[in-house]
């Protein structure tokens, strides 16, 4: 099996559009299966659509009749998002006010619509968002491609 590209992986985790991505296990490629390839499927119409999301249309197809060479890909959930939070405040050296405000959306619902609103209401917290994000998604992925027998290439950061 090739490498899976993990900076590439942790970005799918992070992804927040309604793509499902599929991981060929033996190739290590990356399909990403758009409502516009589910459309094509349902709809038995495929002019429309580019190489690669023909490629995409195969893949799935093989998946729904029962192929295990995909697995799919997940995304970071709500519960991630939480677990980031708990990091930012343990972690990192924030004011009080701050910890609070994080400490409210983490017991609440639609977090990532509130931390989208924190990131553009308060100065400086998408700096420490994003690192901590970004270093959450990389371990994430990193595990869960360990767990899958995968291996991982990890370029220099």
């Amino acid at each position: 099996m090739k490498e899976i590209d993990l900076i590439l992986l942790s970005e799918i985790f992070k992804d927040k559009s309604s793509s499902q991505y599929f991981l060929h296990k033996e190739t290590g490629k990356i399909y990403e299966v758009t409502n516009k390839i589910i459309d094509a499927i349902e709809d038995n119409y495929y002019d429309h659509l580019t190489t690669s999301e023909m490629e995409s249309v195969k893949v799935l197809e093989e998946i729904y009749n029962g192929s295990e060479k995909y697995i799919q890909i997940p995304k970071l959930s709500e519960g991630d998002l939480i677990n980031v939070i708990f990091e930012i405040i343990e972690k990192s050296d924030i004011e009080d006010e701050l910890k609070e405000i994080l400490l409210s959306i983490a017991s609440s619902g639609s977090i990532q619509k509130k931390i989208n609103k924190l990131i553009r209401d308060y100065s400086g917290f998408y700096q420490i968002w994003d690192e901590f994000y970004s270093n959450y998604a990389l371990k994430k992925a990193k595990s869960w491609a360990l767990s899958m027998g995968l291996k991982v290439y990890e370029p220099e950061i």
